[in-house]
């Protein structure tokens, strides 16, 4: 994933140019208290660990492991392939190691080969694909062959092979494809036809687009052109799958799982599931880094797997497990990469709220409901036993994207209806204004309610951007019940970035020396096993690798291959002092009593207060 920039930058007057309040600078609560209903009699089976994803740039066997032991044990592992130039041998290692350790496997699959390309100059983008790999192979067919000979290879060599197949990688951004939605069914047709013919198990689907309701050109989403083209022409079809880098909870919103799943139900077609094959906060580090350290990534996370939860989204693959190592050239916990696992294996607050909710997913999960739909705070609730858990997390609503959408179910965009509303509210009497005023000002009753309605939520929404929301818990139990530890992820509690500062260089240079010896022991035995003697002092005192080479006769393709070998160890052995990192006392989670955190029980109803970009994980112990 590569960054883009999904801030909308409207520039809006009048209407939507609300005044600066005390709540907005972070004094007091703002926002209406939200009320949830937790019937902790009322039990539904719990995901389980299908629910439990991860994009992760190599096979890392130790940030598998990691993985696992947080309960993600049995999950998605997702792959890419560019089979524009494929990296076969590194592709077939990394999927068998995930194979090893328990992973379902999912290969995306992307890019032309020189010999298809229809495009050799166009715009070079810093990140993505080249003109060529992007564009339309010129034998579809063929390129359906190439996939098919890359799977037969993984096959043959390792025995194994994907569970399920992505057909490309955000077609709808021009840095990945040049085609069209047609062209992209055309691909589609050809792919899934040859794999289906040839591996009958492998589960296929696509477009993996960036954007939910991205048309790629077409006259509606891309996604729906998908389920209708295959239906039509008796494809196979067996999930449909997007990326997720918008307003965390926004699925609650467009109902994008529900209305897809409805769709294909329509289509006799009610067993294609509804994936979201790559997701996080921020598609990049470009804008706002130290987000991917703190409570800000924690919350993203919490809120969007309960969201996709209650929303129906079968699978998820988080991007990604661990930061890759020169993505920023920031050290570990400052805004070094998008991973949940520093380069070291340091455990960033959203790893911590990763395992709790994991491990959440194997229990019942309890039916816990809110008076009045709330955009920002959600709820994941879970009983194991007599432990009722909760996982409460707060992510403010970004005020534009609230009127972008909201205009969009008005077949407008934001700037358009803030053009057409704000006259007739700048002429009205009163603020805010009735709907009666903004008729007598022009407006038609339906388009009057919808702005003012608007408006109120606008105003509601930037008033708990900065400050605390009240939260309100019913608990409906037939016996009595105590409230057990709690502990926060926020700007104050478990800040484990700004707790770091100045502590942990010392810390990471022990480990990154201790990875490069043991990375040097693994070559010189390789090395030695190839029949050139070699011990790890002679790899650490190399200073021309070109010159070693020719002096202990080591060819060209053998020279290329420790490279590789070099840089994928030694990503993985940055993890091995991930358990002495992690027991740091100045890196170690700490939890509270409820009244410490001001978490109030008055018999029956609990109340407390949730800051803005913020986790509370709560337990309740019943009688």
């Amino acid at each position: 994933m590569t960054s883009k920039s999904t801030v909308l930058t409207l520039s809006l007057v009048g209407l939507f140019a609300l005044p600066a309040s005390a709540q907005e600078q972070g004094e007091g609560t703002g926002g209406a208290p939200v009320t949830l209903t937790i019937e902790t009699d009322q039990l539904t089976p719990g995901k389980g660990s299908t629910f439990a994803g991860v994009v992760n740039w190599t096979g890392q066997e130790r940030a598998f492991d990691m993985f696992n032991t947080a309960g993600g044990a049995g999950g998605t592992y997702r792959r890419n392939l560019r089979i524009s130039n494929p990296d076969s041998v590194q592709f077939r290692d990394d999927m068998r190691t995930a194979h090893d350790k328990g992973f379902t496997l999912w290969m995306t699959v992307m890019g032309t080969p020189p010999s298809l390309a229809t495009a050799s100059t166009g715009i070079e983008f810093e990140s993505g694909l080249s003109p060529s790999a992007r564009s339309m192979p010129s034998d579809p067919g063929a390129w359906a062959d190439e996939i098919v000979a890359e799977l037969t290879d993984l096959q043959t060599e390792e025995g194994i092979l994907p569970d399920y197949i992505e057909i490309w990688n955000e077609p709808d951004r021009p840095e990945f494809f040049s085609g069209s939605i047609q062209d992209y069914l055309v691909l589609y047709t050809y792919a899934s036809e040859r794999i289906r013919g040839a591996f009958p198990g492998i589960r296929i689907g696509g477009p993996g687009v960036a954007i939910v309701n991205a048309t790629m050109g077409g006259t509606g989403p891309a996604l729906d052109e998908l389920i209708q083209f295959a239906s039509l022409n008796d494809l196979p079809l067996d999930f449909l799958s997007w990326h997720h880098y918008e307003f965390t909870n926004s699925m609650s919103l467009d109902k994008a799982a529900t209305e897809l799943r409805t769709l294909a139900t329509s289509l006799g077609m009610p067993m294609v599931e509804m994936i979201v094959s790559e997701w996080n906060i921020h598609p990049g580090v470009t804008h706002f880094p130290l987000d991917f350290d703190r409570a800000e990534a924690a919350a993203n996370l919490a809120g969007f797997l309960t969201t996709s939860l209650q929303e129906g989204v079968d699978r998820n693959m988080f991007f990604q497990l661990v930061d890759v190592t020169g993505e920023t050239g920031m050290p570990d916990l400052q805004g070094g990469g998008m991973g949940s696992l520093t380069t070291h294996g340091i455990k960033k607050p959203s790893f911590h709220v990763m395992e709790t909710m994991l491990q959440m997913l194997a229990e019942d999960q309890v039916k816990t409901t809110s008076a009045v739909p709330d955009l920002g705070v959600r709820a994941f609730t879970t009983r194991s036993g007599n432990r009722v858990r909760i996982v409460l997390s707060n992510v403010p609503v970004n005020t534009d994207w609230l009127l972008e959408e909201r205009a969009n179910a008005l077949g407008m965009t934001g700037a358009d209806f803030s053009a057409l509303v704000t006259p007739a509210f700048q002429a009205a009497p009163s603020t805010p204004p009735t709907v009666p005023e903004l008729m007598a000002a022009g407006l038609s009753e339906d388009l009057a309610t919808s702005a003012l309605d608007i408006y109120l939520e606008r105003k509601s929404a930037r008033a708990s951007r900065w400050a605390n929301r009240n939260v309100h818990l019913k608990v409906r139990h037939l016996g009595n019940y105590t409230l057990g530890e709690v502990t926060r992820f926020d700007d104050d509690h478990n800040d484990l970035s700004g707790n770091s500062l100045g502590r942990l260089s010392t810390h990471i240079a022990q480990a990154d020396q201790e990875a490069k010896r043991l990375t040097l022991e693994e070559l010189a035995a390789h090395l030695t096993s190839l029949g050139h003697p070699t011990t790890y002092q002679q790899l650490e005192g190399i200073i021309d690798p070109d010159a070693f080479a020719t002096a202990n006769g080591l060819n060209g393709g053998l020279l290329d291959e420790l490279n590789i070998m070099y840089r994928d160890r030694l990503h993985d052995n940055r993890l091995a002092s991930a358990d002495t990192l992690n027991a740091l006392p100045f890196l170690q989670v700490t939890s509270e009593t409820a009244e410490a955190a001001g978490v109030i029980d008055t018999g029956g109803m609990i109340t407390l207060e949730l800051a803005p970009h913020s986790v509370m994980i709560l337990d309740i112990n019943l009688d």
